[in-house]
């Protein structure tokens, strides 16, 4: 009998001692479980505090900048926000050009031990995804083997732009009144001297344009805007413009009507296309086209920022968490 009560005693406390083991490891589980939903909760306060600097940021852009950077402490948690101008780099990380009109913003926000940061990239020119080349190559496919050097994907179709709804709808003959230098019907290369800042040149009974780099002056990018809308039409003899020199062609080259281009000449920055690209626009011979984003907002820059075209809101044009 003694021996039965023994051993009910042992199995009793042996079942106590799983439910109290059981009982601790459910503790212990909600515990965990608690700890794991408040940290998530505190994650995304931080995440979202974050993003609020990246916002406060913008909306104070381009006259104020987070330059050094400042903390905030706020009910929930506390944020760091910086902001300055983005930079072009080297390949040996030296810094070799400041965008005036872009700017990079950096953020952390914190709640309870929980970090997160965001990385920003915000423009008043929007350069990254507006100004591309534009235009249309014949026979697409033959492109790689073409002896230009251009990247086809960037040779685009037509996009439904142009002066007038780029610049904030202001008319041609306010733009081309800012030209500092403008030309009508050339003969020959040197009759387009000098070209510098924003260079107008309209074609009306000539056909053909000849530009030399050499007459670029200093070297500075350049806003070339070439019309020739009334030289257009003729399917047998369409406009062509011919870029020779020993220099580099830096800046936009915007075109309205049609072109070809040709030459031996290196463009760096863009050629915009305003018209119907499709038919007409080819680039022959041996040009080098290399889409410059500095050199490109270097030109814009030259319409941007007088009394009648101020810097566009700033926008994000690039953003991610890091």
């Amino acid at each position: 009998m003694n021996n039965k009560r023994g051993s009910l005693l042992i199995i009793t406390l042996t079942f106590i001692l799983v439910f109290t083991l059981l009982g601790f490891g459910a503790l212990r589980l909600a515990g965990n479980q608690n700890i794991a939903a408040e940290n998530q909760k505190a994650s995304a306060q931080a995440f979202w505090l974050a993003d609020g600097a990246v916002q406060r940021a913008v909306t104070h852009l381009p006259k104020k900048l987070f330059t050094p950077s400042e903390t905030v402490v706020s009910s929930t948690g506390e944020y760091d926000l910086e902001s300055k101008n983005n930079v072009k780099k080297d390949e040996n990380g030296q810094v070799i050009y400041t965008y005036k009109y872009q700017w990079i913003i950096n953020t952390q926000g914190r709640v309870n031990g929980q970090a997160r940061s965001i990385e920003a990239i915000v423009s008043a020119l929007d350069t990254r995804f507006n100004i591309k080349t534009r235009g249309t190559i014949k026979d697409m496919d033959k492109c790689p083997q073409a002896s230009i050097m251009v990247d086809c994907q960037l040779i685009q179709e037509n996009q439904q732009f142009s002066l007038d709804t780029y610049f904030q709808g202001f008319n041609k003959d306010q733009i081309y009144g800012l030209a500092d230098h403008a030309y009508v019907d050339p003969n020959n290369a040197g009759d387009v001297n000098p070209i510098e800042n924003i260079t107008l040149v309209t074609l009306v009974n000539n056909s053909s344009l000849n530009l030399t780099t050499d007459n670029i002056v200093g070297g500075e990018s350049v806003f070339l805007i070439v019309d020739t809308t009334a030289a257009s039409g003729n399917p047998h003899n369409p406009p062509s413009l011919r870029i020779s020199g020993n220099g580099i062609f830096r800046g936009i080259i915007w075109v309205i009507g049609e072109a070809e281009f040709t030459g031996t000449a290196q463009v760096n920055g863009s050629i915009l296309i305003e018209g119907d690209p499709s038919r007409e626009t080819k680039i022959l011979g041996n040009m080098v086209i290399e889409i410059d984003e500095q050199a490109v907002e270097e030109a814009v820059s030259q319409l941007m920022g007088g009394s009648l075209f101020p810097p566009q809101d700033p926008k994000m044009i690039a953003w991610k968490e890091i």
